[in-house]
């Protein structure tokens, strides 16, 4: 079980949200790890805030649609135009994510099999 971060805020009074470490505080206010902290926050202020692909907008209203986005994203980043901390992470995410659209997708046919089967049983 994850125990919460024991520093309480003086300004708020409100206990910290995050999950502690071994010494029954977080990273960002754990004593032990002020210095780790300070050099994590002066490299987060170089990561780049915005990445601008310029690419055009997709209207999205069909499983397909969802399952082309996802691909071109994955060649983007496949590719380093889509600069991202974990490119390997963020593929096999992304390919779950296609392998549900096309497991939705076939059920999406097979409903409307269904459908057509059931409207020309009314129509007998």
């Amino acid at each position: 079980m994850q125990i919460q971060c024991k520093f309480i805020s003086l300004k708020t009074g409100e206990r910290c949200n995050a999950f502690a470490l071994e010494s029954g505080f977080c990273f960002s206010h754990d004593p032990e790890t002020r210095n780790e902290k300070a050099e994590a926050v002066s490299k987060g202020g170089f990561a780049p805030k915005k990445i601008k692909l310029n690419l055009s907008p997709v209207k999205i209203k069909t499983t397909d649609d969802v399952v082309n986005v996802l691909e071109e994203v994955i060649n983007l980043v496949r590719d380093g135009n889509l600069p991202c901390s974990n490119p390997a992470n963020t593929i096999g995410f992304l390919c779950s994510h296609i392998l549900k659209a096309i497991e939705l997708s076939k059920l999406e046919q097979k409903v409307n099999i269904i459908e057509d089967i059931i409207s020309g049983r009314k129509n007998i």
